[in-house]
């Protein structure tokens, strides 16, 4: 174990010379994004008039008048034009784990990169540029391989990516930074980010996700394990990974779209995953469903309070998207945690222009040293960092989290609004006024956390979900409202760039000025 992770650091230091940087985005890239943006424009003016009558059928208006009393009886082209106004503020983010495999707590294995990687780098790497690496070799997936093969086959066949010059085996770094890092587009304005891939999110740029993120209707590595018949891959045999999807939602490269032109997506999601629905609680133990600060759990129950049972994809969407800026929202079922829709940036994600925003796990990191390395590397970039409470179900590195999500059927999550909270180390890129009494309360809180896992000899003692509830709620509670903050709304700051959120005092969040390049 003591040698892997040895090999693992040396391998870390030496990465900015096994990748080098090209241009970006690539001409195949560029040309890629006008392509799609051009034919995604008539899909989604073709799917409108479907997407208008979904928008009235009863169980979405049903599940309006829950969430959003001010739209639950206006007209379906009013509700599309509001979900096109939120759309095009939506967050484009990718998740990725803190610690290396062969660490306390760390992952078996990889799939994508560690914090220890891109600290080091120029840019967030793609899977490709990972894998080829060749990084402890024994916890990635190999190029060549059934899982490497599989992803070509949708990277090339379906989004329109440059092949390599072997299925599955870039030759080198450069044919590998054709390909682009896996996000997904956060509809459900999720706090915590991407959630289900790790313990630290990225938020991209605004402009880059505008200009270059090429769309797909839901998460295309599910649909490669469980439907892509052209790679004779069982996911059941391999993995024992199974949700019920409906493998005919696939389209193809009709199922692609953009940020602007997204209509098409939200079909192919609702069909692709309508037999993994809600199940939202009739409201006789609601407060037990919800997993929130204590100051806000008796009001968030009061929106699973009635909702009715089997809320489908769209309308989980609906809720989240539209609600009403409150001080708390219509919490998240496990089924929708994985139903997002997917983007891949055609481009290289290049640090520091690329990304607007950092967010991290605190039940997994606030009080480590991979907390105060997660500081540093944001610091260093003119990034902000803000802590979130996110799923704290304990020690999720064990298994691959986005295969048991879908089936927490008795959980919720994301009933508070302003769900992240602005780290003081790094705000004073930003207008944050952070004063010495949050800075006090946060040291302290750190100070405590650090101790506590000092003491813990297991894994159910470092991440022991109700002691960071209370170390959650004890933080929110002493800190300040301008510090705590929700994902950006439409219209609600000036510049969506440079700005990364709504505070609770009802100011943005944003940036003094738009970051070096």
């Amino acid at each position: 174990m003591l040698r892997q992770h040895w090999s693992y650091l040396a391998l870390v230091a030496v990465l900015p010379l096994l990748l080098p940087a090209t241009a970006t985005p690539t001409v195949w890239q560029q040309q890629l994004f006008k392509n799609v943006a051009r034919e995604a424009g008539t899909l989604a003016e073709v799917a409108r008039p479907s997407l208008l009558k979904s928008f009235d059928e009863p169980f979405v208006r049903e599940v309006l008048h829950h969430c959003c009393q001010h739209l639950a009886d206006a007209p379906a082209a009013t509700l599309l034009r509001r979900v096109r106004e939120e759309m095009s503020v939506t967050e484009l983010i990718s998740g990725f784990v803190a610690r290396a495999p062969g660490t306390r707590f760390g992952p078996p294995f990889l799939f994508g990169p560690s914090l220890p990687e891109v600290q080091q780098l120029p840019y967030f790497p793609n899977l490709w540029e990972v894998w080829l690496t060749g990084i402890l070799n024994s916890s990635h997936p190999k190029p060549g391989s059934k899982v490497g093969l599989n992803i070509d086959d949708i990277e090339t066949k379906v989004y329109g990516l440059k092949p390599f010059s072997q299925p599955s085996l870039p030759k080198d770094v450069p044919e590998a930074q054709e390909r682009a890092v896996y996000t997904m587009v956060n509809v459900q304005r999720q706090n915590a980010g991407s959630v289900v891939f790790g313990d630290v999110s990225v938020v991209l740029s605004s402009k880059v996700a505008a200009s270059t993120a090429v769309v797909h209707g839901f998460d295309t590595g599910s649909w490669g394990l469980l439907c892509n018949s052209t790679q004779h891959f069982n996911s059941t045999q391999h993995f024992n990974f199974s949700y019920p999807v409906s493998c005919d939602a696939f389209r193809g490269r009709d199922g692609l779209g953009t940020i602007a032109h997204f209509e098409h997506l939200l079909l192919s999601n609702d069909r692709y995953w309508q037999n993994l629905t809600s199940g939202y609680d009739d409201g006789s133990d609601a407060s037990a469903l919800v997993v929130a600060s204590a100051h806000v759990s008796e009001r968030a129950s009061e929106h699973a309070r009635g909702m009715p049972k089997g809320v489908s994809p769209l309308g989980g969407k609906l809720r989240r998207l539209l609600a009403p800026l409150a001080p708390t929202s219509p919490p998240i079922h496990g089924a929708e945690l994985v139903q997002y829709l997917e983007a891949l940036p055609a481009t290289t994600l290049d640090f520091p222009t690329d990304i607007k925003l950092v967010l991290s796990s605190f039940p997994s990191l606030f009080g480590t040293d991979q907390g105060v390395a997660l500081q540093r590397w944001c610091a260093r970039n003119g990034w902000l960092l803000a802590w979130t409470l996110g799923l704290n179900i304990g020690d999720t590195h064990a298994e691959p989290l986005f295969w048991n999500a879908g089936h927490f059927s008795n959980r919720t999550w994301e009933a508070e609004t302003y769900g992240r909270l602005l780290d003081p180390e790094t705000a004073a890129v930003s207008n944050a006024s952070v004063l010495a009494a949050d800075r006090g309360v946060f040291k302290r809180a750190w100070a405590a956390a650090a101790r506590a896992r000092e003491g813990a000899t297991t894994a159910t003692g470092y991440f022991n979900t109700s002691e960071w509830e209370q170390r959650w709620a004890s933080l929110v509670t002493g800190y300040a409202d301008s510090l705590r903050f929700t994902p950006l709304r439409y219209g609600a700051c000036a510049d969506t760039d440079r700005c990364v959120g709504i505070a609770a005092d009802q100011t943005c969040i944003c940036y003094l000025s738009v970051k070096l390049t």
